[in-house]
């Protein structure tokens, strides 16, 4: 994925390119570290770096490491945030912690975006994982779900900066969501019911995680959103899908949300 995010930073001039979240504990944190510096000079700058500790055993057990208790995984993580900003913010490090003991290391030479790439990380736990967003993170993403539910996570993250004296707007929000999108209703409805399916959920089900409807309904939604405080909006789709609906995405809903001021 890194090395088609760097391929596509090439044929393009603006786009900020990299992944949502990698699965740390697929990587050893100063490689991801060295990894993610080096796409940041070959892109010059435009490398988006985002990090999380992922939930499912087959994400990490392929590679010979077992899914640890939640516990255990969540501290973990944190330890290896910590030595990914270590190694991208100075020039020689060493770490002792419970997890790695790593001396004298280098990252060279350094990434592009200064003092380092931003650190996106991703997640939903109210207690720890923001905590290590408020700790350590420029950003924070997570899904689209009921928007009472993520009030309560923007409330919990704003305590746990507020326990270390951070303003919580420095932290930029994204969220990941599900598009189902057009103009006539009733096709509208036809697709949901379809994506529902190929996914195993009822309409109901999709819904919850869904930016959906009409370009009107969906640029509605975006901008309740962003009123919320949410900085990005990541569209996720899985095959099969239809270039006919990001087209219409782009043509009706985005212009309308930067016509909105954002």
């Amino acid at each position: 994925l890194l090395m088609m995010a760097v391929h596509l930073a090439h044929v393009t001039k603006r786009l900020k390119i990299g992944c949502g979240f990698n699965v740390a504990p697929m990587w050893h944190p100063l490689r991801m570290a060295e990894d993610y510096a080096t796409a940041d000079i070959l892109t010059k700058g435009r490398t988006v770096f985002g990090v999380a500790r992922g939930y499912h055993t087959r994400e990490v057990e392929v590679f010979g490491s077992p899914m640890q208790d939640q516990d255990a995984n969540r501290e973990l993580f944190e330890e290896q945030v910590e030595v990914l900003l270590k190694a991208l913010r100075t020039r020689s490090f060493s770490h002792q912690g419970k997890h790695y003991t790593i001396t004298d290391a280098l990252c060279e030479p350094k990434p592009v975006q200064k003092p380092h790439i931003p650190i996106w990380i991703g997640g939903a736990g109210p207690q720890l994982t923001l905590r290590t967003v408020a700790r350590h993170a420029q950003g924070w993403n997570t899904f689209l779900g009921p928007r009472e539910n993520y009030q309560l996570l923007l409330g919990a993250l704003e305590k746990h900066c507020e326990k270390i004296g951070r303003d919580p707007s420095t932290i930029r929000k994204s969220l990941a969501a599900s598009l189902v999108i057009d103009s006539d209703p009733a096709r509208m409805q036809a697709k949901l019911e379809s994506v529902a399916r190929t996914r195993n959920q009822t309409p109901e089900q999709l819904r919850e995680r869904t930016l959906m409807g009409t370009p009107d309904d969906v640029a509605n939604q975006v901008l309740g959103l962003a009123e919320q405080g949410v900085d990005h909006i990541i569209i996720g789709i899985r095959a099969p899908y239809s270039p006919d609906d990001l087209s219409l995405f782009a043509r009706e809903v985005i212009p309308r949300v930067r016509a909105a001021g954002y």
